[in-house]
Formats: structure tokens, sequence, C-alpha cells
């Protein structure tokens, strides 16, 4: 039976973020009809699909104080199983916002707009100019989570670390990265300097089967349908403290840790 959900469910993954245009023709504000549709719908689709988020790690995130939210980036899945750890911490879609690269389909940056994401194309010049925008609405919205993928891109053999990134990291003191991508700190700087969050948080993300790591879409919708396919989500949280202060090196020392972490796993 999940064999044959699974696949109207892998449509719906891709055209979640466009739906929402339509439920907000329902609703006064898109404020209601995030809380109440937005962030269900991802639930709905991890039940229908049959797909089992483990989430590992006693930490928690704080509704209360402004948080960063370090993601590697795996799926278009990875905006869905979010949805399923924040609803854990019991945290509604309102209290959230993400950081997008600028999408060549406008009708994406429309919607994307609506949730009063942060849209950059990695030119200092316009992103600066678009969080001193953003900054205002998210402050008069409350405390609240951004999330931000420092990857920029998903998990692929083709976007894997390269030897001039390796040997940038060697200098840097850390380790050359396997199972994740060389993170970006632009933007990781940008928010942490002007939005000014309270906490840091790490989530890690693998999809696997019986051991084995899935890689790229089609990889992980064949096979996390099947007996012994598990996406497993780590969240750990920082106290804003040090974190940050020490420029570029603490987001590669970060991501040193992730990938020690998978590496686990994989064994």
């Amino acid at each position: 039976m999940y064999r044959i959900l699974f696949f109207p469910c892998l449509i719906g993954t891709y055209l979640y973020l466009y739906l929402a245009l339509v439920f907000n023709l329902f609703y006064s504000t898109p404020r209601a009809m995030r809380e109440i549709w937005y962030a269900r719908f991802g639930h709905f689709l991890l039940r229908v699909a049959g797909l089992h988020v483990r989430i590992n790690g006693t930490d928690s995130i704080d509704l209360q104080k402004r948080g960063l939210v370090l993601l590697n980036h795996a799926s278009i899945l990875d905006n869905v199983v979010l949805a399923a750890l924040f609803r854990q911490n019991k945290i509604g879609w309102n209290n959230m916002r993400t950081v997008s690269r600028i999408s060549r389909k406008s009708i994406q940056n429309r919607v994307l707009r609506l949730f009063d994401s942060l849209l950059v194309n990695k030119n200092a010049m316009h992103d600066t100019a678009e969080l001193k925008k953003i900054l205002p609405k998210w402050h008069a919205a409350g405390p609240l989570q951004i999330v931000l993928y420092p990857e920029g891109t998903i998990y692929l053999p083709e976007t894997r670390v390269t030897p001039e990134q390796s040997n940038y990291l060697i200098r840097q003191g850390v380790e050359p990265y396997r199972h994740v991508l060389f993170p970006s700190n632009g933007i990781f700087e940008m928010l942490f300097q002007q939005y000014r969050p309270d906490y840091l948080y790490d989530v890690t993300i693998l999809y696997r089967l019986n051991g084995r790591r899935l890689v790229g879409e089609i990889d992980i919708f064949r096979n996390l349908h099947r007996e012994g396919a598990t996406i497993d989500v780590r969240l750990r949280r920082f106290a804003l403290a040090k974190q940050g202060q020490d420029g570029y090196n603490w987001l590669y020392q970060l991501w040193e840790q992730k990938d020690a972490y998978l590496q686990g796993l994989l064994v």
C-alpha cells in the first residue's frame, strides 16, 4: 500500500510550497493559513507515506528565544522532516522563517515572500539590503527560529567537497568532510551579527536504508518506504556565548562534528 501512496506523496512534496497560494485564498492573513495548513500538510505527507522520523538527543528548541537553525541539506524532504521536528517541539509554522536562494521560478519567490523568507543570491550588497528590509518584520513577529541551509544545495556525488575546499579546511585545522558539503559562512555571519539569536541549533538529517545512506532524490524516494528505512534527525542546542565570535572557523568545526556523527551512523 505504501508503494501506491508514495508517489502521490512525492508529487505532493514538490507541490506543497506552491499550494500555500491556494490555502491562502481561504484565510484573511498568511499567518492564519500558515498555522492551520502549511505545517499540517507536511505532517500529513509523512503519515500517509508511512515515513518514520527518528529524532535523537535530549535538546529542545526554546520557543521564547530567538534561534538560528543550521541544517545539512540532503533532500527536498528536509523541510517536511523539519516540520516534524518543530511539531515535536510544539513550534508552529508561524514561529519560524527561512533563508532561501532566489529561485528562477517567480511563483516560488512569491510564496517565499508570502512567508517573510529572506531571499538571497550570494551577493553581499543585495543580501545585506534584503536582510535590513526583512528584520523589522521578524522582530515584530516575536522570537522566531530562522532556518538556514549553509551548504546551499543538496548532497550529491557531484556536489561533494572539492580538493580546493579540502585543502582550505586543512589550513583551518578541520578534517575534510565526507558526508556533508562545504558550508557558506557569509549568510551565517550576517544573520549572527544582525539578527542576534539567543541560541544556535544544529540539526543533522540522514536518510538511510539498513545502514546504507540514501543519496539524491531518486534514491531517497525509491527506497524510503521500504522496511528498514529511517530518517535520523539529531538536534543540538548551543547558547550564543562565544559561538560565531571566532569567525568562519566555528561553522567549519560544527560541520566537522556533523560529518563525524554521520560517519558513526553509517558504520
